[in-house]
């Protein structure tokens, strides 16, 4: 999968550009001049690649 599908495929599912991702991560207090804050990063399991068996 090409790095425009992922975001056309993210578009789609949530109706969200990568701008409006930015600004929401913005909003929410979870970057610091731009940049993922390192501790958002700590506190999100994203569950790739992690499996349960």
């Amino acid at each position: 999968m090409s790095f425009q599908a992922y975001l056309d495929t993210i578009h789609k599912k949530t109706g969200l550009t990568p701008n409006d991702l930015r600004h929401l991560a913005d909003e929410q207090g979870w970057t610091e001049a731009g940049i993922l804050k390192s501790s958002t990063k700590a506190g999100c399991d994203s569950g790739l690649a992690k499996g349960t068996s």
